[in-house]
């Protein structure tokens, strides 16, 4: 039988592995470090321990933190209770996506003399 902390600290340790080749002290190749800062919110997140740290390298290129665990039904799966991801700017920001209203009174134009 497995221990479930067992899993947990194999998963951790090849989570922390993956962060390590991307964040800029992570020591590898220059090649392999990420153009973009790489921050986390610690070992836990609202009492929520970090389980993973997932690294997608497609199209979508970003880092994720998963923080907690779900245990799922016999015929669905489920979602963890946290998880934060770490874009580039230039992958995922608002001036990429149409029609963005700001929020508030819309800006006025002024001139001063």
């Amino acid at each position: 039988m497995t221990h479930p902390w067992s899993i947990a600290a194999v998963t951790l340790a090849y989570g922390l592995m993956l962060v390590g080749s991307v964040s800029a002290g992570g020591g590898g190749s220059p090649a392999a470090l990420q153009s973009f800062p790489l921050y986390n919110a610690g070992e836990r997140v609202d009492g929520l321990p970090l389980a993973a740290v997932l690294r997608r390298e497609d199209t979508a290129h970003f880092v994720s933190f998963v923080y907690g665990d779900c245990v799922a039904g016999d015929d669905a799966g489920c979602a963890p209770p946290a998880e934060i991801q770490i874009w580039p700017s230039c992958r995922r920001n608002l001036g990429l996506y149409d029609r963005v209203q700001s929020v508030g009174a819309p800006a006025e134009r002024i001139s001063v003399r």
